[in-house]
């Protein structure tokens, strides 16, 4: 994206709540579904050859990765990368998954972005949605919000590095 625009893509919500605001001289402008449509169909990396798969890490959970692939066979696409980050991180939270990732203390932070996460739920009333449990976002303790993709320092590295952060900015 640009560097005068700001994507906001907050991993509790569905693909098609992410926002694009464009910078201005005055107050930011909010981008139109079909211009943020539009841009995130773009590729999601802009190498000489684009890619068929992405391998994605987050340093917030040890041993996650998930490999992106177009589910048309085409080129990766910014839309496939939100759109399996979304639905990895919607899934509820096994108890496999807590034990991996909600150990040494960090449990309590997990409950608290999930009570959080029911308080502010547009899925369904905070109770119902709370009843249903921890998803793996909530493991993210409260950094739902999407920062980037970045590649790790090391350039024989096979993958991208997922950011995210507690912010919308």
């Amino acid at each position: 994206i640009s560097t005068n625009k700001i994507l906001i893509f907050d991993l509790t919500m569905p693909v098609s709540r992410i926002e694009i605001h464009e910078l201005t001289n005055g107050p930011s402008r909010k981008l139109r579904e079909s211009q943020v449509s539009a841009y995130i169909d773009k590729p999601a990396c802009e190498a000489s050859r684009p890619l068929s798969e992405m391998r994605i890490r987050c340093e917030l959970l040890e041993d996650f990765e998930i490999t992106v692939k177009n589910p048309n066979g085409g080129p990766v696409r910014c839309r496939d990368v939100f759109e399996q980050l979304y639905e990895w991180f919607d899934n509820l939270a096994n108890i496999s998954d807590r034990r991996k990732w909600g150990s040494n203390g960090r449990i309590e932070a997990c409950v608290d972005a999930l009570n959080k996460r029911c308080e502010a739920s547009m899925r369904s009333v905070s109770p119902a949605e709370k009843k249903k449990g921890m998803r793996r976002v909530d493991l993210l303790q409260g950094k739902h919000f999407y920062k980037g993709l970045t590649r790790p320092a090391d350039p024989t590295a096979k993958y991208w590095v997922v950011d995210f952060g507690d912010s919308r900015s």
